[in-house]
C-alpha cells in the first residue's frame, strides 16, 4: 500500500504527536493543523486520505470540515474525535457521510484499528478508480 497522509486537526499538539507515534508502523504520514481552515488548505496541498478532527476547533467543527471538503473528488475520510464519544455523535458522523468516531484520550489499538481501516479504504478506493 502506497503511503498516505492523515490530517490530524486538533489544538493540542499531544494529538498529533500521539498520532505519529501510533501510525509510524503503517504507512501514514501525519500532518498536525490546528484550525478548519488550516485543515481545509492542507487537505488539497497533501492529497490527504485520511482526516481525523476534533469534534471543535477555534473556527469551526467537524460538520465545517466535512461541508468544505464536499465538492472534492477525492474526498478524505473523516474520522471525529472527542471526549463525548457517543452513540448520538457516532449516528451523526456516519448519517453526515463521515468514516468513524474515535474516543478520546487516545487508545493506541483503537486509533490503529480505525485510522489503519480508513487508509486501507481509501487507497483501494484510489486504486479503483484508477483501474
Amino acid at each position: 500500500m502506497p503511503e498516505v497522509t492523515v490530517l490530524s486537526a486538533s489544538l493540542l499538539e499531544e494529538d498529533h504527536l500521539f498520532l505519529e507515534r501510533v501510525l509510524s508502523s503503517s504507512s501514514c504520514q501525519v500532518v498536525g493543523v490546528g484550525t478548519c481552515r488550516d485543515l481545509l488548505e492542507q487537505a488539497r496541498r497533501w492529497r490527504a486520505a485520511v482526516v481525523v478532527t476534533d469534534r471543535d476547533l477555534p473556527d469551526g467543527s467537524w460538520r465545517d470540515i466535512l461541508h468544505g471538503m464536499q465538492d472534492d473528488a477525492q474526498r478524505p475520510l473523516l474520522i471525529v474525535a472527542s471526549r463525548h464519544a457517543d452513540g448520538h455523535l457516532w449516528a451523526e458522523v456516519l448519517n453526515l457521510g463521515g468514516y468513524d468516531v474515535l474516543a478520546k484520550p487516545f487508545d493506541a489499538l483503537e486509533v490503529q484499528r480505525v485510522v489503519g481501516s480508513a487508509c486501507q479504504r481509501w487507497s483501494h478506493r484510489l486504486a479503483l478508480e484508477q483501474a
